[in-house]
């Protein structure tokens, strides 16, 4: 950990250029002494007489805290923090100093700024990912942390960051299918609306038969076949394959993308007011519909579902961590609520259908059988089977 001084010039507007004497305190590097963290990361603090300014986080969230701690560095008066680049040894440590010194000075570390590019996943020549992703909460989070990317506009508050429906943090497609997105959402809403104003009930939707997968439909997987459809037509759309369709329909041959689509997932549980949803895919559009949809999933851009219940909420991925938004009624949008969200590592909750137990194989039924056997049970691992039929419930 040193201590300089050196004449920078930095960019934070379009109309000016500061030139201050800032004293920089190195406060994570690969070596430290005197108590201090030391690993394979960097971060310095820059100081003037205008202000604090925080150039990387470190990789550990807790180094920059305890070495600023021990160099007497108040942190918490550092509202503006600059990242280099998207590596976790750059950006590990930024969430735990948001949450940390965000009730001392609610402005501390709220602006962070980052150059054009920066979320972009970075892919070698056989197609496979590489380096870190930076967490998606750098756009909006709990914690109310916020990203500019271009180092010129000012720091977005949360009624813009939602624009009505979404906001997709990162990635190589996300400024092209925020439009797909935000026409799936709206289609969504009017989904969802239909569905708690008994549209299902209704003499006014499409009559119903049994769809492509041999499954019966219901009159609703009709209907919200159409809406959706009617949505993304007029968006980038090459292809749409549908549950409800026989074939995929050729949208858009110019289109870059191909959407596959269950309109209406666990429509039989409508009439006993129990949860569904519908769940998308977008893929690269191809040639012809096969190889649009037929090909390995690294090629998969986004995912998505609504889950449409006492709550109406939205579950995304585009390929690095799962958003989760929830919608608001009274002000008609999708607002990010959660980031990075998990599966639970333990439950003592399953979801399965018994009626098929005599296809399964001898090692499944006897780890169902354990599971459910109350003589195998050591009362701290006994438990619940649940079994809505409908996979966005389940999930």
């Amino acid at each position: 950990m040193k201590v300089i001084k050196i004449i920078l010039f930095l960019f934070f507007s379009s109309n000016s250029i500061f030139s201050s004497e800032y004293e920089i305190t190195v406060l994570a590097t690969n070596t430290a002494n005197f108590g201090g963290i030391g690993e394979w990361s960097f971060s310095a603090l820059l100081e003037s007489e205008k202000e604090k300014i925080l150039f990387d986080t470190g990789f550990d969230e807790n180094t920059v805290i305890h070495n600023a701690e021990l160099l007497k560095k108040d942190l918490s008066v550092v509202e503006k923090v600059i990242l280099s680049h998207f590596h976790g040894d750059h950006t590990g440590g930024l969430i735990k100093l948001r949450k940390t010194y965000m009730d001392i000075n609610p402005k501390a570390f709220s602006q962070v700024y980052v150059a054009e590019g920066f979320f972009e996943q970075r892919y070698d020549a056989e197609g496979n990912l590489r380096g870190f992703i930076l967490k998606q909460v750098l756009i909006y989070s709990d914690s109310g942390l916020y990203v500019t990317y271009d180092m010129l506009n000012d720091i977005p508050n949360k009624s813009e960051c939602h624009d009505k429906a979404l906001y997709l943090p990162y990635g190589a497609h996300a400024a092209s299918i925020h439009p797909i997105l935000n026409a799936f959402a709206s289609a969504a809403i009017s989904l969802r609306n239909k569905l708690i104003h008994g549209a299902a009930l209704s003499n006014d939707v499409p009559t119903a038969s049994q769809n492509s997968a041999g499954d019966k439909q219901v009159p609703m997987d009709l209907l919200a076949d159409q809406l959706f459809y009617n949505a993304i037509k007029a968006q980038d759309i090459a292809w749409y394959a549908s549950e409800e369709r026989e074939q995929a329909i050729a949208v858009d041959p110019s289109g870059t993308y191909a959407v596959a689509i269950d309109p209406l997932d666990g429509s039989s549980n409508i009439d006993i007011n129990m949860s569904v949803g519908s769940i998308f895919s977008i893929y690269p559009a191809e040639r012809t519909a096969e190889q649009s949809f037929l090909c390995p999933p690294k090629y998969q851009i986004a995912a998505c579902y609504f889950i449409f219940g006492p709550q109406t909420w939205l579950m995304l991925t585009s390929g690095k961590g799962v958003l989760s938004y929830r919608y608001y009624p009274e002000a008609g949008a999708f607002s990010l609520v959660h980031c990075g969200v998990l599966i639970a590592h333990y439950s003592h909750d399953f979801a399965i259908n018994m009626s098929n137990y005599h296809h399964w194989t001898k090692s499944v039924r006897a780890y169902i059988d354990a599971c459910i056997d109350p003589n195998q049970s050591d009362g701290q691992n006994s438990f619940n089977m649940d079994r809505i039929d409908s996979l966005v419930s389940e999930t």
